[in-house]
């Protein structure tokens, strides 16, 4: 290439493999992305809410991993969970479908029921 010469370039070469999307397209993955970390989140806030209650117990075990992406924000998994909740009339208690949906983890959920005593007005005395 001489002093005067000009090298023109060719547009396209260079930078072909960038990859070019629309601003809405990274608006909409944004979105997602945002919308899955909000359900995470939440779902990691409802387990330590639970927990903090004193409704139910749980001892944290090292061999068992946190559902989802959980274990990310320092959540461990849990393999057996104890709680008390109300009497019920056979089947699955609304406790223990919170405990399964809040800890799938756990292998084993233990629902102890208790019995509300009875006021001096429902003895009739």
């Amino acid at each position: 290439m001489g002093r005067g010469e000009i090298r023109q370039l060719s547009v396209g070469t260079k930078y072909r493999w960038l990859p070019r999307y629309a601003l809405r397209v990274l608006l909409a993955a944004m979105t997602l992305l945002s919308l899955f970390m909000w359900h995470q989140m939440n779902w990691l806030q409802e387990r330590r809410d639970c927990l903090a209650r004193g409704a139910f117990m749980a001892e944290p075990d090292p061999a068992v991993r946190a559902p989802g992406i959980l274990s990310l924000f320092g959540e461990h998994g849990y393999s057996e969970i104890w709680g008390v909740g109300p009497p019920y009339e056979g089947g699955d208690t609304e406790y223990e479908r919170e405990i399964e949906s809040l800890f799938p983890e756990a292998e084993k959920v233990y629902v102890e029921t208790y019995c509300p005593p009875e006021s001096d007005e429902d003895s009739g005395q």
